[in-house]
């Protein structure tokens, strides 16, 4: 080959970045990633929304919606419920139990409980005849319980009981005033079963309806309640900590920066508070080119006020194209958008872009050719020229159809950005080009809409040189095709 592929030799020797500092640079390598082809996942990008509150995660039993159950506590529970009890009518009682509920789903309660009733009922020992009973009785019962995660709110409740039972009960005949032999003092000792149902409304409390049988030995019969109470974790409980799990930003937003300490510090306030203003989910990236001047400090300051700027740092300027490139592959979000330094177009110009992804495209192209009135402050004639010179070899010979190749205002998902930067060969200005040729290339769908744009007097363009370079990446980008370095898109 005449020319080696060059993002083969953008690795440590080229692209060697400076020790980050904690919490404002990092390191980001510049040598090629796999690519792999489009897959509808990957493509399936969401709409910019604003951004919602961190997720938290509750540390108890995985179900959905586990946030709204507690992790564990003291726990207590009152209960109005009734009991059936040797064949007699049925006992009001009013519970209150206390406990302790464990991360895993499991709880332990213990209660004692206090019966009392007078009243008629069919004595079963006198031929069915009306009788005239007095019940006093007293429980003591301890649950382990277990609750299935179910939905964010009802969880089926399911446990063993022991349960001890004490009381007298005082039997005087309507027919016959003769005493009978159930009557005076009893208890009983046994095992019983519990099937619920429990509503958790919020951490702190919730619902819950229980039913159970016990098989009392040594009383008279066996018992059968239930009740419905009302669950109250204690205030003061011991908690987890929840873990607060980062939401992946909807937008990533790429600055490439090289000597730009004079206008860098004013283009990140008002990206800050266009974000701010629309509640976006955004994370900046600038990526400063090997500047020799304060940039970075430009940027480390901001972003301890501002944890969702990144600074990535390159040891040397090597070309704007390589900036982009490390931006676009240190990205974590979904939607991708390159913007120049000066923020020559104004950041509301992103809901135009973002509607054409929206509408299927793959990538948007701010372009001030196409409607020219919404060009603010215009370049000199010199610079218009040689614009429009550069962009008709450009319709010729790499990306026809596109009206401005150029400008710094360009919006793509992030499995279309990853996978042709990882192909880059062009470091500088000509890097645009080939983006839109390798995209073309990738079968990638393009979009071209009209943007407000002006003129920034502090340009660092530099018309003779940089435009050489311009029309010499024409010729390198046909070059790199023919030697096969796209190879794979």
């Amino acid at each position: 080959m005449l020319l080696g592929c060059l993002s083969a030799r953008l690795g440590a020797a080229d692209a060697a970045l400076v020790p980050p500092m904690p919490g404002t640079a990092e390191s980001v390598a510049l040598s090629p990633v796999p690519t792999a082809a489009p897959s509808p996942v990957a493509t399936a990008v969401p709409r910019l929304q604003p951004a919602a509150p961190p997720e938290t995660v509750a540390a108890g039993p995985l179900s959905p919606g586990a946030e709204v159950w507690p992790d564990h506590g003291v726990e207590y529970r009152f209960s109005l419920g009734q009991l059936w009890v040797f064949n007699a009518a049925p006992l009001s009682y009013v519970p209150v139990e206390i406990g302790w509920r464990f991360p895993n789903g499991l709880r332990v309660r213990t209660a004692v409980e206090a019966f009392y009733y007078d009243g008629p009922q069919k004595d079963p020992t006198n031929n069915g005849k009306t009788a005239w009973y007095t019940y006093s009785m007293n429980n003591w019962r301890t649950s382990l319980l277990y609750e299935y995660p179910w939905t964010r709110h009802l969880r089926p409740l399911m446990g063993l009981t022991v349960e001890a039972m004490w009381g007298s009960r005082q039997y005087s005949s309507v027919a016959a005033n003769t005493a009978n032999p159930n009557a005076g003092s009893w208890s009983g000792f046994g095992p019983g079963a519990l099937l619920g149902l429990q509503w958790q409304a919020a951490p702190h409390w919730g619902f819950s309806l229980n039913g159970r049988y016990i098989l009392l030995l040594g009383a008279p019969g066996n018992v059968g309640a239930v009740d419905l109470g009302w669950d109250y974790l204690f205030s003061t409980m011991t908690k987890k900590k929840p873990t607060t799990a980062p939401r992946r930003p909807a937008l990533s937003i790429v600055i490439p920066a090289y000597n730009e300490e004079n206008r860098l510090g004013p283009s990140l306030a008002k990206v800050r508070d266009y974000v701010r203003s629309r509640r976006l989910n955004v994370e900046v990236l600038v990526v400063d080119d090997g500047s020799s001047d304060g940039t970075a400090g430009i940027v480390r300051q901001a972003a301890k006020a501002w944890p969702a700027l990144r600074l990535i740092q390159l040891r040397q300027n090597l070309g704007k194209g390589a900036a982009v490139r490390a931006g676009v592959l240190a990205a974590r979000a979904g939607r991708i958008l390159f913007t120049d330094a000066d923020l020559s177009t104004p950041l509301e110009e992103l809901a135009t872009l973002d509607a054409q992804l929206d509408a299927g495209a793959d990538l948007a192209l701010g372009s001030r050719a196409m409607d020219r009135s919404r060009v603010g402050l215009k370049q000199p004639l010199y610079r218009v020229l040689a614009g429009r010179t550069f962009n008709v070899l450009v319709q010729l010979v790499s990306v026809p159809g596109i009206q401005d190749t150029q400008c710094g205002f360009k919006l793509f998902t992030a499995e279309a950005g990853k996978r042709l930067f990882a192909k880059q060969q062009v470091p500088r200005f000509g890097f645009d080009v080939e983006f839109l040729f390798l995209a073309r290339k990738a079968g990638y769908r393009l979009a071209e809409v009209p943007v407000r744009w002006e003129n920034s007097p502090e340009t660092k363009v530099r018309p003779i040189r940089d435009g050489a370079r311009a029309f010499l990446d024409l010729a390198l980008i046909r070059l790199y095709d023919w030697q096969g370095c796209y190879r794979g898109l």
